[in-house]
């Protein structure tokens, strides 16, 4: 649960309102070019980004890990894992969007250093250096143009990624009250067959007696007879052994039936907690390759915002406020482009892995 104080939540409402004020702005940016401008901060924002590259290799071994559990679980259930083998399928295809839309990032990271490092030299440079007229009109020209570029890939990561989460957060929906429904099932099965083993026990005991009374009114031996096992056919005592042997057959079908049905619920369970171990990592890693995706439109957006600003007048694109933004936004490249090409290079060492 997020808490905050009444002064920070009366900023925020404020904000949402009437937006920040321009001392509230430039103390962030100030603050914002101070950070990057560490040399030490810097680095852990490139690793920050990086570190993506590890979770999402981590997240492709859990879907492995959690493939083999379904493995398992389905030769251990045999004829009863009619029902999870579906489950087992889709968690399959996943991987495989998991994967392809990895395959796809190291292609959106490689498109998104260039066009960094273009708008970084090129652009911001010529904004930067704007003094005359004419260099004013020329940025306005370039800056058209770049916002005019197509960076499709980007857009279709974003939307692999978010398609994934959510369509595994379904998955685990499903799957959680599908095995909830399974041990409801099983649960009262395994009910009915504690109550049909403990009558079949009375019924065996009962027909012991029987077979034991009828023995010993045979034969003076028939006590022992009875404990040794020996049946003799015919008649009545045929008909009792008959009946024992039955009862004893059914009662063997149950008890196995019920140990497979623990053995059921318990194999369920694991591979709940397993999902529900996992499920958050899977949300937040796919959270950060969707913002790393939106990494065009957050340029684009910056780029149609600066070119509205110098088409104010030479007096606006020479503003001290505007030229602390342009400089924060270069500053800003230099540890998305070094992430990025970090990410890149680890998911293309690994990449023969899947």
């Amino acid at each position: 649960m997020i808490t905050l104080t009444r002064e920070h939540q009366a900023t925020l409402l404020r904000w949402a309102e009437k937006g920040p004020t321009g001392s509230e702005q430039d103390k962030f940016v100030d603050d914002a070019i101070s950070q990057l401008n560490d040399s030490e901060q810097v680095k852990q924002f490139r690793a920050n980004i990086a570190e993506i590259a590890d979770a999402s290799m981590t997240i492709d071994k859990t879907f492995s890990d959690i493939s083999r559990t379904f493995d398992w679980i389905v030769r251990l259930l045999g004829p009863f894992a009619s029902g999870i083998k579906g489950y087992h399928k889709q968690w399959k295809a996943f991987q495989q969007r998991w994967r392809t839309c990895l395959h796809q990032s190291i292609d959106v990271a490689t498109d998104s250093v260039d066009f960094l490092k273009r708008f970084d030299s090129i652009y911001l440079t010529l904004v930067e250096n704007i003094e005359t007229e004419e260099d004013r009109q020329a940025a306005i020209k370039a800056l058209q143009e770049f916002t005019e570029e197509k960076h499709d890939g980007s857009v279709q990561m974003s939307q692999g990624f978010l398609g994934i989460k959510r369509d595994i957060e379904d998955f685990v929906r499903r799957f959680d009250q599908w095995v909830v429904d399974q041990g409801t099932a099983l649960g009262a099965e395994a009910k009915q067959l504690r109550e049909d083993i403990n009558n079949l026990h009375h019924d065996i005991e009962s027909l012991d007696g029987k077979i034991r009374d009828a023995k010993l009114a045979m034969a003076v031996t028939g006590g022992f007879l009875f404990f040794i096992g020996l049946a003799v056919g015919g008649g009545v005592l045929a008909s009792l052994q008959s009946q024992r042997k039955d009862k004893a057959k059914v009662l063997q079908s149950k008890e196995d039936r019920l140990k497979a049905i623990k053995a059921q619920e318990q194999l369920l369970g694991q591979a709940t907690a397993a999902f529900n171990v996992w499920k958050p990592n899977v949300s937040l890693v796919c959270d950060k390759l969707v913002l790393f995706g939106e990494t065009w439109t957050s340029v684009r957006s910056q780029t149609v915002q600066f070119r509205g600003h110098i088409q104010g007048g030479l007096e606006a694109a020479s503003s001290m406020r505007f030229k602390k933004e342009i400089k924060l936004a270069r500053l800003v490249c230099i540890p998305l482009v070094e992430g990025l090409e970090e990410y890149k290079a680890q998911l293309q060492r690994t990449a023969n892995l899947f």
